[in-house]
């Protein structure tokens, strides 16, 4: 065999080799690509239709969502109850379908829903908008009764998790107090998901607030996450969280007068003392509105509010308004908040006392929100002096383990 044929075939090995080396290392960084998503799961029966290349109706968000259409989370769809009434006017930018049939649109992409049998599909491939607000892609309207409509918006988890995280903490956040704050999210949605309604969450404080603008920052972290929720004895929990706990936690029995969880102590918090300090003055007959609004039969102006006791958490217990009517009213201090509102009485750890020159009744206190669970504020601190997710939440959730919730 002549030198230079010897020569070719160990070129042409030596080509196949890095051919196959080369062949191999894409495939790793494939993998590597998709391994930010914990499993893949198929939920969803993709049927395609109107909307341009790669669109798919019953999943309209796929091709947003690139690699991380793969994730567990990616194939659950979440259905939020936006509002309810007789009719809706919906925008969008783009070609509005009902149940896959394209519809008329006014020239400023708007539409009124308001002729729906039963139950319909709306699909827009820009997303609609609704009250100046945004909510995905995809809309339910399911009739309620012969005179209302329920207005839902149907999306991928990922999303709704990653609005959790957008409306409740934001951007500016450490990833891993971020991450805290999905895991708590999911495991709460999983938790307190309505079984007996046509959707399964709201999007209020009694369920949790959301945001859908600019969740594409928080979408990589919940892929990160993704399926995690937290147990407690092999059972999922309502995972609660607020803002800022004053520096002490509590628990659901001391606030709600729900049955607790040894995942909920009462302890210090030295991860929220740099809480938040609140005032607030509140005029006498303004009282009076406010209890009148949450249905008491109240008249003239309040005369006296007093808070009754005050237990270990540093809480108020209990809180007894007067009113000149004769009237007295004792509350829970988590009902009086509600009734008074919760963005001016921002926590439960308070003291009040009455100006006679000005007629207002002066509220201090410290912290916001209710004070069980995750702080948010503590998240925060925490992430900062370099401690993980795993730690923020076995530190928020005593006792509890982080397991799939679908298992793989």
């Amino acid at each position: 065999m002549s030198i230079k044929k010897t020569i070719q075939i160990i070129y042409n090995k030596k080509s196949t080799r890095i051919l196959n080396i080369t062949l191999i290392c894409i495939f790793i960084f494939f993998l590597l690509i998709l391994s930010s998503c914990t499993e893949t799961y198929q939920y969803i029966r993709e049927t395609t239709g109107p909307g341009g290349e790669g669109f798919v109706q019953s999943f309209p968000e796929k091709k947003d969502l690139g690699i991380y259409s793969s994730c567990i989370d990616a194939n659950i769809r979440v259905r939020m109850l936006i509002t309810e009434d007789s009719s809706f006017e919906v925008f969008s930018d783009s070609p509005i379908y009902k149940d896959g049939d394209l519809l008329d649109t006014s020239v400023d992409g708007s539409y009124i829903i308001k002729e729906v049998e039963q139950v319909s599909t709306f699909v827009s491939e820009t997303g609609f908008t609704f009250k100046e607000k945004n909510y995905g892609k995809q809309l339910i309207v399911q009739r309620k009764d012969s005179n209302t409509l329920y207005l839902i918006s149907s999306m991928p988890l990922i999303y709704y998790l990653a609005g959790v995280a957008r409306a409740e903490m934001g951007m500016k956040f450490p990833e891993e107090a971020i991450k805290a704050q999905i895991i708590a999210a999911r495991t709460y949605f999983w938790a307190t998901k309505l079984e007996d309604k046509p959707y399964d969450i709201t999007n209020s404080i009694n369920s949790q607030v959301f945001l859908y603008d600019n969740i594409s920052f928080f979408i990589p972290l919940v892929a990160q996450t993704d399926n995690l929720v937290l147990l407690y004895d092999d059972k999922i929990f309502p995972a609660y969280f607020h803002s800022n706990s004053g520096g002490i936690l509590t628990t659901p029995d001391r606030v709600w007068g729900k049955t607790s969880s040894p995942v909920f102590q009462v302890k210090p918090d030295p991860y929220s003392d740099d809480y938040t300090i609140w005032k607030a003055d509140i005029g006498r007959y303004f009282i009076k509105t406010l209890f009148e609004r949450a249905g008491y039969a109240v008249d003239g102006y309040a005369t006296s509010i007093k808070v009754d006791s005050v237990g270990i958490d540093k809480r108020a217990t209990t809180v007894t308004v007067s009113f000149s009517n004769n009237k007295t009213y004792t509350t829970s201090s988590d009902a009086f908040r509600k009734i008074v509102g919760t963005t001016v009485i921002k926590s439960t750890i308070f003291s009040v006392c009455y100006n006679e020159n000005s007629q207002n009744f002066t509220f201090s206190g410290y912290g916001y929100g209710h004070g069980v669970g995750l702080s948010q504020i503590g998240a925060k601190n925490m992430a900062e002096k370099g401690f993980n997710y795993l730690q923020i939440l076995a530190f928020y959730y005593n006792s509890s383990t982080i397991s799939y919730k679908i298992k793989p």
